[in-house]
């Protein structure tokens, strides 16, 4: 290649010519600039339609020539398997649905957040296990930089349990049975009393 720019600026300088002749490049240029579309824009000469496929050819040895590896290095790369691994699915410890006393299940949410971030900035509080009281749950919190633990409840526990007496009540009162609440709970996809 430096030798046709050599070429060319000679051609100029020396009054040769008064513009330099695209021309006075090789045909090899000719089939690199066709088969390395959009590197080269140059088209030097006219070509033919066998040319065209002799560069179409020569289109991955050209292409090596500007790579940084070689293509026995390129084969190998695309011929290596490839290992497939499944992450584990994380186990998660609440499942369905739940009925809590909103007020005071966003009440203490908020104020333990809020209390722990002064301690811990960089922790978040995680649940790691479920207890069950009848329809009551109680959560296991544990903060992932710190190690602090607490448990929670769904109803205040310092109140008698409305939840489950108002569930076995209601029960009762509409003639049904254990089976029917149980029934009911399942369909709303909330853990039955034990």
């Amino acid at each position: 290649m430096l030798l046709v720019y050599q070429r060319l600026s000679i051609e100029y300088f020396s009054g040769v010519n008064k513009m330099p002749r695209l021309k006075s490049f090789n045909k090899r240029c000719t089939k690199r600039s066709r088969a390395l579309k959009g590197i080269s824009i140059v088209g030097c000469g006219s070509t033919s339609d066998k040319e065209n496929k002799e560069a179409v050819q020569s289109t991955s040895s050209d292409l090596h020539e500007f790579s940084f590896i070689s293509s026995e290095e390129y084969e190998s790369i695309n011929n290596y398997p490839l290992e497939i691994k499944k992450e584990p699915v994380k186990q998660t410890y609440l499942n369905g649905h739940r009925i809590v006393d909103l007020h005071y299940v966003l009440q203490w949410a908020l104020n333990l957040q809020f209390a722990h971030s002064k301690v811990c900035t960089m922790g978040n509080l995680q649940i790691i296990d479920e207890k069950h009281k009848g329809l009551v749950s109680t959560v296991v919190l544990l903060c992932n930089m710190c190690g602090y633990k607490t448990e929670k409840s769904t109803e205040n526990p310092c109140e008698q349990s409305t939840i489950n007496y108002g569930a076995v009540w209601g029960t009762l009162s509409t003639g049904g049975t254990y089976a029917q609440l149980t029934g009911l709970l399942g369909a709303l996809d909330i853990p039955s009393m034990s």
